[in-house]
């Protein structure tokens, strides 16, 4: 199992490793940046393969807010790999779960 973060320098996270480098904004992959759900998408598969390789097959994903990188990362996700993404509840100042991928 490893947890990771979604994007690097986006918040303040519990984890060191992440899907994505820092840079990204809220514009990503909308308005006038259609190209970058497929620079995300790559960059999702290549960190999989990655995992996979070293026989990480659940990741706990921290998500920071850009869903078009959960998006990618959901769609690059191999079936045999289980993802569970955490999400922040300001009210409990905590990351709970707020959703299993199978298959």
């Amino acid at each position: 199992m490893e947890e990771m973060g979604l994007f690097q320098n986006r918040h303040n996270l519990p984890v060191t490793s992440f899907f994505f480098s820092g840079g990204w904004s809220a514009e990503t992959g909308f308005k006038g940046h259609p190209g970058d759900y497929d620079i995300l998408f790559m960059e999702a598969r290549r960190v999989w393969a990655e995992l996979m390789s070293n026989g990480v097959t659940v990741i706990h994903l921290f998500v920071t807010g850009l869903s078009v990188g959960l998006c990618a990362v959901l769609e690059a996700k191999p079936k045999n790999a289980i993802l569970q993404a955490f999400h922040y509840d300001r009210e409990s100042n905590q990351y709970l779960l707020g959703g299993t991928f199978y298959g």
